[in-house]
């Protein structure tokens, strides 16, 4: 079951990330055109008024790609987090027989489970999803992908 809260929390900061990357790669623009015309009059000066150079523009420029690092920075934690807590999980596909059940040689190598349950004939599970050439001659039809939590390594072990 999916907890469409989270889901929608992790969509927003990936998208508010996406804006505020542009937003610094704008602000980047503007302080690089802010020095090219700062360079422009220490270079060419303005005539006979030689008035003081204002840098305010490029103290300005930078501020404001400060305060956008700081903000990417606390989105990339919480993205950080996001993805330790979804590197716990793995994707299974499932694949339903056609016209033969789970047997030695009906499937492709590398299956990690099968139900007999699913479908007419039952299912097989693999970690990686099969391509068209596996599917066609082995006559399975996608059922559908699964993301389920990874067992720890004491959950297995029998010992």
């Amino acid at each position: 079951m999916t907890n469409t809260k989270y889901d929608t929390l992790m969509a927003c900061a990936e998208s508010n990330k996406k804006e505020l990357q542009a937003e610094l790669t704008q602000a980047v623009s503007e302080l690089l055109a802010s020095a090219s015309a700062v360079q422009c009059k220490l270079v060419y000066g303005d005539g006979e008024n030689h008035e003081e150079i204002s840098t305010d523009m490029i103290h300005k420029n930078l501020q404001k790609i400060d305060a956008i690092k700081v903000k990417l920075s606390a989105l990339d934690n919480i993205l950080g987090i996001k993805e330790s807590i979804e590197g716990n999980k793995r994707k299974l596909y499932w694949y339903t027989y056609r016209l033969r059940g789970f047997s030695l040689g009906c499937q492709p190598n590398g299956f990690v489970g099968q139900d007999e349950k699913i479908g007419k004939l039952g299912a097989v599970i693999y970690e990686r999803e099969l391509t068209v050439k596996e599917k066609s001659d082995y006559e399975l039809d996608f059922h559908k992908i699964e993301i389920v939590d990874m067992p720890t390594k004491w959950e297995g072990d029998n010992s």
